[in-house]
């Protein structure tokens, strides 16, 4: 099988469209594209052309799509440039999105060493806990129930849950400080190169 790229016989363009087989199928193909022809090989229509004069294949820039876009010579293509507004946005969305990933992360290491299912009852044991401690007469089914299981005395139980409470709340808003600190420099940065010392400053080079 041999292998034809189809020009425009008025311009020279090569259009991108192949075809594959003997030559003698060139026939049909050219009848149904008049204002085409092919020449034998495989080129690359957007940066070769045909020369008409000679019919030999050269070097082919095409129009610049854009005012944002520079032709590079190793790849032999237009290539997008962002200005520098698109830059520091690119560069703030991508540092916040690794900021929020790190410190999701954080916070849930804080949470590893417990089960899920415990876990979900931290809201109602701390509750029933402060409001225990306010007026012993509020119900505390929860407590009630996990003191009864594991042979704590109740008091004893508010106790280390209100304690656990407060170590845990301490921790996740030094967590959530920290992050929401790294989030102002980055939305207050004017430069890409602001916005990368902040994510220099969370995760230094080792």
């Amino acid at each position: 099988m041999m292998v034809f790229s189809e020009y425009n016989q008025s311009t020279g363009l090569l259009t991108g469209r192949r075809y594959i087989g003997l030559p003698n199928g060139l026939l049909d193909m050219v009848s149904l594209s008049p204002e085409s022809t092919y020449l034998l090989g495989e080129y690359d229509h957007l940066s070769q052309r045909v020369d008409l004069s000679t019919g030999n294949v050269v070097d082919y820039q095409p129009p610049q799509p854009g005012a944002s876009y520079q032709w590079d010579s190793a790849s032999r293509r237009w290539v997008y440039v962002a200005n520098s507004a698109e830059r520091l946005w690119t560069a703030k969305d991508d540092a916040l999105r690794e900021v929020y990933a790190y410190y999701s992360a954080k916070l849930s290491d804080v949470r590893a060493t417990y089960p899920a299912d415990e876990v979900a009852s931290w809201g109602k044991q701390e509750s029933e806990a402060r409001a225990w401690t306010a007026d012993h007469a509020a119900p505390t089914p929860l407590l009630s129930a996990i003191s009864a299981a594991r042979g704590v005395p109740f008091a004893l139980l508010v106790e280390k849950v209100i304690e656990k409470a407060d170590l845990f709340a301490a921790a996740s808003g030094a967590l959530i400080g920290a992050r929401q600190h790294a989030e102002d420099r980055i939305n207050a940065a004017t430069t890409p190169e602001e916005v990368a010392q902040v994510v220099a400053d969370i995760f230094p080079a080792e």
